[in-house]
């Protein structure tokens, strides 16, 4: 494994801070009331109301100033009873366990103990969290988060969820090793949207990230590849993949992946049918961005 990510993990432990009041008694109780759906409609309700709402909004505002992020367990789902460091206003179908319900099911139907799971786009931990419980302590859960601030909220939880099998890899995947542009989600957003430079869509806070590809990743000593990718990368989907072709050609991992142009789902397309993969719509969806899984078609 090269040098830039053998320290991803200690390194930056403490590189970003956030707020810890939530483990207070106000703070429990403030992400207890933004995991309900009855408060937020209450609160939804009570915005639209003349006047009211006009006080109601600028209260909720001052109650989550300053990007103050709140611990929270998660009620239902996958992720059930697993706590999360949340930003209230903008990952409340996170904290309601309700994120990418499809997703949860196939991870649950494909995971078992003992096995390891590939998180490209980790964001802050919700899938690499809910599938380290579902390999167990005898498998391996690897989190890949290029953006400094959600890979640190990764860390905290994989620690306050005692999940010692995720590894969080501070790095964005890539069709090559080395030094890119990272544009950080804006501040006010659930911190998702975050691009590596050559599909950023433009200058605005950017920062410098270190780049690696899944085959190099894999090739370091005593790494076990995945038997289950997952790839949410906001347009660089393709990039992954072509840092992929050995992995892909030695292990043959199950893959879902959220494509988010036409022109995307057609390069990953022909990229995985190259290889003898059955793509399959997933989601449902009519309109990008979209799930899709993949698997070996028969030889």
């Amino acid at each position: 494994m090269s040098a830039p990510v053998q320290d991803h993990e200690r390194g930056n432990a403490t590189s970003t801070q956030f707020h810890d009041d939530a483990d207070s008694f106000a703070g429990r109780v403030l992400g207890t009331l933004s995991a309900s759906s009855f408060a937020r409609s209450l609160y939804s309700g009570l915005t639209h109301v003349p006047l009211l709402g006009t006080l109601v909004h600028a209260a909720a505002g001052k109650v989550f100033a300053g990007k103050k992020r709140v611990w929270a367990r998660i009620p239902h789902g996958l992720g059930k009873g697993l706590w999360l460091k949340i930003d209230p206003r903008f990952e409340y179908q996170i904290l309601s366990g309700e994120h990418e319900r499809e997703a949860q099911e196939l991870l649950a139907a494909h995971l078992k103990p003992g096995d390891c799971f590939y998180d490209v786009g980790a964001h802050t931990g919700f899938f690499s969290l809910a599938a380290a419980r579902l390999v167990g302590d005898s498998g391996r859960v690897v989190a890949f988060e290029p953006d400094p601030e959600n890979a640190a909220l990764l860390r905290a939880a994989k620690a306050k969820n005692n999940l010692p099998q995720i590894e969080v890899v501070e790095a964005a995947v890539w069709s090559s090793s080395g030094p890119l542009e990272f544009e950080r989600a804006t501040s006010a957003s659930s911190l998702v949207d975050g691009k590596v430079g050559q599909v950023a869509s433009s200058n605005i806070n950017r920062v410098q990230v270190s780049g690696i590809t899944l085959d190099e990743y894999i090739s370091g000593k005593g790494v076990i590849p995945p038997i289950f990718l997952k790839i949410d990368v906001e347009l660089a989907e393709s990039e992954v993949l072509e840092g992929a072709a050995e992995l892909f050609r030695a292990s043959r991992p199950f893959l879902l992946c959220e494509v988010h142009t036409n022109e995307n789902r057609n390069r990953v397309g022909a990229w995985l049918s190259a290889r003898n993969y059955r793509l399959h719509d997933f989601d449902g969806r009519s309109t990008f961005p979209m799930w899709f899984v993949a698997s070996v078609g028969e030889q």
